[in-house]
């Protein structure tokens, strides 16, 4: 989703990125702060104060984005879910999984974590502002901002629409209800496709009454929120196919091997030439003997070529390039994402029973391009 995210920092081993896109919403949300929401609320001053009010106005806003964010990853962490990262984007934040919650417990929990940070949050900005409000300045106000922003980031947040973090609650109430995570995810996804198109409709209304850059707002959002849902329902079905596809069912059981007493020069002839893989098996007496990757192949020194068997040069295969026959499909192409693989061993035991590729998975080449992750 996020390919050109700049890193910022990390923090308790979490990245923190932004996305090109977020500059768009900073330099917009300091302009707005600077020159309409402040001026309005503490009239009587010049706009040297206002400016520097839209900015600490601004990085408050996305430091409570990161804190909503990051107590998400917090609790997923707890129950073992891996993240990738918190990223800042155009629409505000997102804290990226690796994977899918495992039970409609763990997803509430994570979901709810979020906006009760920001509602956190938002009350100890309120109880500073009460302790200055008699205060003249900018002080008072800006912990009104903050307070009312984090207030209304949980309450956006808490809406039903999948995949923002009410449609998540819901869709765990769902998948607890029905024991049925795949109709849960479609019916949640249907209905934030519903609260898109409210948006949008919103949208054009405000256009036509004259609040265009409002309205203009509005239907962005809405179309985010509904490709967003639209995106999520696909993927979690797609998870559900690769959940009941098994590995030997996909897999390529003649699959290309290098037999353990050939030499360099009759690997590089008949099988580099040929064949452009990162790495090949090794069987020795029918059984899996070893793995050895295309650069060892190849730095092998060119004098050494007839005198080098491939089994001097081959290592352990191990578990970071090699499956069960009986593993799902998901699980195949988690191994793959986790080691930047296009291709696994099906090993059952010391025999080698083929071959699976990402291709084999996925079915379709446009399909391969999306998953984040993969390597050539």
């Amino acid at each position: 989703m996020f390919e050109h995210r700049w890193r910022l920092f990390r923090l308790f081993g979490f990245e923190v990125s932004i996305d090109p896109s977020w500059i768009l919403i900073a330099l917009l949300v300091t302009w707005s702060l600077a020159e309409g929401y402040f001026p309005s609320a503490l009239p009587g001053h010049g706009k040297g104060l206002y400016w520097i009010m839209g900015v600490i106005g601004a990085v408050g806003m996305f430091v409570s984005i990161i804190f909503h964010e990051f107590c998400h990853s917090i609790v997923a962490r707890r129950y073992g879910l891996p993240m990738k990262g918190i990223t800042l984007f155009l629409f505000g934040g997102v804290a990226q999984m690796g994977d899918e919650p495992k039970s409609a417990k763990v997803e509430i929990l994570m979901a709810a974590a979020g906006p009760a940070a920001s509602i956190v949050l938002g009350g100890i900005f309120f109880a500073f502002f009460q302790l200055t409000r008699n205060l003249s300045g900018a002080i008072p106000e800006l912990l009104a901002f903050l307070a009312v922003i984090n207030w209304i980031l949980a309450a956006f947040n808490l809406l039903p629409a999948f995949p923002l973090d009410g449609g998540r609650i819901l869709r765990s109430i769902l998948w607890w209800t029905k024991k049925d995570k795949s109709w849960a995810t479609s019916t949640a996804s249907a209905i934030g496709v519903g609260f898109g198109w409210v948006l949008i409709i919103l949208g054009v209304l405000h256009m036509l009454k004259g609040n265009f850059l409002g309205g203009v707002w509005y239907a962005l959002i809405g179309m985010f929120l509904g490709a967003a849902a639209r995106s999520q329902g696909a993927v979690q079905e797609a998870r559900s196919q690769f959940q009941r596809r098994k590995v030997s069912d996909l897999m390529t059981d003649d699959p290309v091997v290098l037999p353990a007493d050939a030499t360099i020069r009759e690997v590089l002839e008949d099988h580099l030439l040929k064949q452009d893989f990162k790495f090949y098996p090794v069987v020795q007496d029918g059984r899996l003997a070893g793995c050895i990757s295309t650069k060892t192949i190849k730095q092998t020194p060119p004098e050494q070529w007839d005198a080098t068997k491939v089994m001097e040069r081959a290592q352990s295969c191990g578990r970071s390039n090699a499956v069960s026959p009986d593993a799902s499909a998901a699980e195949a192409l988690k191994t793959m994402q986790d080691n930047s693989l296009r291709r696994l061993l099906v090993v059952r035991g010391e025999k080698l029973e083929g071959v699976v590729t990402l291709r084999d998975i996925l079915g379709e080449k446009a399909w391969i391009e999306k998953i984040d992750g993969v390597a050539d």
